[in-house]
C-alpha cells in the first residue's frame, strides 16, 4: 500500500472516527501516519507513559482471546519513537474508555517503537491508539494486528515485577486487563469482576527444566505470584501465559501426559515468588485454556484470592472422582445432579451459581463421605433460578483441600417480559441489562432517578427470549436509580441499580 502523509488533521484524529484495521493484514511502505494529528485535552493518558502527542485511533473486533499489535515493522520515517494503548468503551466519549494494555519502547528491530500483547474478549470492539512519544511533527509507520497470537518473556526472575492498574477511576474493572513487560510481552491477565484492585503486580520465575513436588507430581517450569494493592473481596478471573515448549515439556514428563485441557493450577496462599513449590496448596480447576500462535498458551481460572500459582495436574490428591455433573430445568426450578466414586475424606459438596461465570455464590451443599468405594449420586434443587445460570461443584475434604468442577450453563425458557439481571450491580461506567422478551421488536431500556425522572434511555432491537443490552452510565451521578424496559404498552417492573 502507498504511504499516507497528512498535511491537515487526519480523519482518525479522534476515537469517534477510528479507522477500522483488518486483523491479519500485512503492512508495507509505511502505510500509516500521524502527521498533522492532534491530542484532545480529554484523551485518557497512556498507563505506561505520561509524555505523548500526535494521537491517531484504529478499531478492530477480535474473534479470539488474544491479540498482538506491532509497529516494529520496516523503517519508520519521522515517527521513530511511539506509544501504543489499547482501550474498550464507547467511542462517542473519551470518559468511557477503559485501558486494556499499553506499551512504550517494546520493539526489537526498532527499539523505541511500540508492540503490544493483550488478552481480549472475542466479539468486543477495541480501540488502538498510536501516539508519538513527547512532541514533534509525527511521521509514517507500519501497523499490524494479529489475533490468536501473543508473546511471553522467555526468561524471568522473581525480582522482576510486572505491574498495571485496575481501578474504578480507570473504568477497567469489568474486563480482561493485561499485565505486560517492557518488550510488549504478556505474563498474565486479570478480570477484577467489578472490584477496585489498585496496582496489580506479577512476579514470574522461569527455569529450564520441569520440577516435581514432594509427591513426585510434575509442574510447569514457570510459576507466578500475583498481588494487588487492594485485596479482592470476591473471586477474580486470572489468565497465566507460558510457552508451548514449556507445556509440551510438562506433558512429556513420565507423570504428565494428557493435553493442555487436563492441567490446572495449585494456589499457595500467602506465599512469595519462589524457585520451587513449597507449602500447602489448593487445587483450582481451569475454566478455559488456549494454544495461541507464536509459541504461546494460556490457562484461565477463577480464584478467591491472589498469591503464588503453579501449573500442574494437581500435587494434592483429589478427594474424589467426579463421574458427572449435570443440570436440567424444571417448571419452576433447576435441578443439579452429580455422581462420584471413591470418595475419601470428603466433608461437603458445595453447589455454586453465577450469572456471568466469574462471580460465584453458594446456593446449597450436601454432606460427603469419609471413605466410600461406591458410586454415589446427589441432587440439589435451585428454587430461585435466574434466566441464565452457571453452576459448578466445589468438593471440600476435612483437611481443607478441594476440587472444583468445570461449570455448566442452564438457560430457562422465559415467557415473561422483564429484566432478569443487571451486571454488574453496583456499576461504574457500564451496566449490562439482561432481559426477556416475548417476541422480536423494539424495546426501550429506561433509567429513572429516585424522583421518577428519566435520566437515560436507549432503544434496542430485541429477539424472542433472552437479550443483553449494554448501557453506558458515565453521564450519571453516583446514586440509586431504577431500570425498566418497555415494549409498546408493556412496561416491566423496575430493578434497582446502584451507580458508583
Amino acid at each position: 500500500a502507498a504511504s499516507s502523509t497528512f498535511t491537515t488533521t487526519p480523519p482518525n484524529d479522534n476515537v469517534a472516527n477510528a479507522t477500522p484495521i483488518t486483523i491479519g493484514a500485512t503492512c508495507s511502505g509505511n502505510a500509516f501516519s500521524n502527521r498533522g494529528a492532534t491530542t484532545e485535552p480529554s484523551e485518557p493518558a497512556p498507563t505506561c507513559q505520561s509524555s505523548y502527542s500526535r494521537t491517531v485511533w484504529y478499531s478492530f473486533t477480535p474473534t479470539t482471546s488474544s491479540i498482538f499489535a506491532t509497529t516494529d515493522l520496516g523503517t519508520p520515517t519521522g515517527m521513530t519513537d511511539g506509544v501504543m494503548s489499547l482501550f474498550t468503551g464507547n467511542p462517542a466519549s473519551f470518559s468511557t474508555l477503559a485501558p486494556v494494555a499499553c506499551d512504550d519502547d517494546g520493539g526489537i528491530t526498532n527499539a523505541t517503537m511500540p508492540v503490544l500483547s493483550a488478552s481480549v474478549t472475542p466479539g468486543q470492539t477495541y480501540y488502538l491508539r498510536v501516539a508519538l512519544y513527547s512532541t514533534g511533527a509525527g511521521g509514517d509507520y507500519c501497523l499490524e494486528v494479529k489475533e490468536g497470537e501473543t508473546k511471553v518473556p522467555s526468561t524471568s526472575a522473581c525480582a522482576t515485577s510486572y505491574t498495571t492498574s485496575i481501578t474504578t477511576a480507570l473504568g477497567n474493572t469489568n474486563q480482561w486487563v493485561s499485565i505486560t513487560g517492557t518488550s510488549g510481552d504478556i505474563v498474565a491477565a486479570v478480570n477484577a469482576n467489578g472490584q477496585n484492585l489498585g496496582t496489580v503486580t506479577v512476579n514470574v520465575y522461569t527455569t529450564t527444566s520441569i520440577r516435581t513436588d514432594a509427591l513426585g507430581q510434575p509442574y510447569l517450569n514457570r510459576n507466578y505470584r500475583v498481588t494487588s494493592g487492594t485485596l479482592p473481596a470476591s473471586s477474580v478471573g486470572v489468565r497465566l501465559y507460558f510457552t508451548d515448549t514449556e507445556i509440551a515439556d510438562l506433558i512429556a514428563h513420565p507423570s504428565g501426559g494428557g493435553t493442555l485441557a487436563d492441567y490446572n493450577v495449585t494456589h499457595v496462599a500467602g506465599a512469595a515468588c519462589a524457585t520451587a513449590f513449597a507449602g500447602t496448596g489448593s487445587l483450582i480447576t481451569q475454566s478455559n485454556s488456549a494454544d495461541l500462535a507464536g509459541n504461546t498458551s494460556y490457562l484461565e481460572f477463577t480464584t478467591p484470592g491472589f498469591s503464588a500459582f503453579y501449573v500442574n495436574k494437581g500435587p494434592l490428591a483429589l478427594p474424589l472422582q467426579l463421574i458427572s455433573f449435570t443440570g436440567k430445568t424444571l417448571e419452576n426450578s433447576n435441578m443439579i445432579e452429580w455422581e462420584t466414586a471413591n470418595e475419601k475424606n470428603v466433608a461437603n459438596h458445595i453447589v455454586e451459581r453465577s450469572a456471568d461465570g466469574i462471580q460465584w455464590t453458594e446456593i446449597g451443599r450436601k454432606t460427603g463421605h469419609a471413605d466410600s468405594d461406591q458410586r454415589l449420586k446427589y441432587q440439589l434443587e435451585d428454587l430461585t433460578p435466574m434466566a441464565k445460570s452457571y453452576y459448578r461443584l466445589r468438593s471440600v475434604d476435612f483437611d481443607g483441600q478441594e476440587s472444583v468442577s468445570k461449570s455448566i450453563l442452564l438457560t430457562r425458557r422465559n415467557d415473561q417480559f422483564g429484566i432478569t439481571n443487571l451486571l454488574p450491580n453496583p456499576a461504574f461506567e457500564r451496566v449490562m441489562v439482561q432481559f426477556a422478551a416475548k417476541e422480536e421488536g423494539n424495546v426501550i431500556v429506561r433509567i429513572t432517578d429516585i424522583n421518577g425522572r428519566i435520566v437515560a434511555e436507549q432503544s434496542y432491537e430485541a429477539i424472542e427470549g433472552l437479550n443483553e443490552a449494554p448501557v453506558y452510565l458515565a453521564q450519571l451521578q453516583a446514586g440509586v436509580y431504577n431500570v425498566s424496559i418497555t415494549s409498546g404498552s408493556e412496561v416491566s417492573a423496575p430493578v434497582r441499580l446502584i451507580k458508583q
